[in-house]
């Protein structure tokens, strides 16, 4: 008889991520997730065993480029004696991304090209995040009966 170790209900997820070895980015596909970890299938990465990975997931439905930030017009050049400011998720061009979900995970098993990843140290943010794309995975029955403000915790 085979234990099952989950301990948090699993979720349908189809979704393409990227993994970081190395600093590099290496696609993979998303099988399952849950609250804790995913299950995932290895698409292009080296094989290197590591003991955490950072991952990067797009969360589906959010725009990749904040509306609100400003736009600076084409061919806008910054004077040298003004410093550019970096902010949290800028990538230079003065327009805020978002829409990506970054999680730190730790190998559990691999089997060929499948491999069960946890979910490490993540933040309160980070988890209500997780439960949003879960959700959305689930499909909108689902998400209606959680609620517009509710944390999802479970299956419904």
């Amino acid at each position: 008889m085979e234990l099952d170790r989950r301990s948090a209900p699993r979720t349908p997820a189809h979704l393409y991520f990227n993994k970081y070895i190395d600093g590099v980015p290496h696609l993979c596909e998303a099988l399952e997730i849950s609250m804790t970890g995913m299950l995932v299938r290895r698409v292009h990465e080296p094989d290197e065993d590591l003991a955490c990975y950072a991952v990067e997931i797009g969360l589906p439905g959010v725009d990749e480029v904040d509306p609100e930030a400003p736009t600076p017009p084409a061919g806008d050049v910054a004077e040298e004696d003004e410093p550019a400011e970096a902010t949290s998720g800028d990538d230079g061009d003065g327009q805020t991304r978002r829409g990506r979900l970054w999680l730190c995970a730790t190998p559990i098993w691999q089997e060929g090209r499948y491999q069960a990843l946890a979910f490490v140290g993540h933040s309160a943010l980070d988890r209500l995040r997780l439960a949003d794309l879960m959700a959305e995975l689930r499909g909108p029955a689902v998400a209606m009966r959680a609620g517009a403000g509710d944390t999802f915790v479970g299956e419904a």
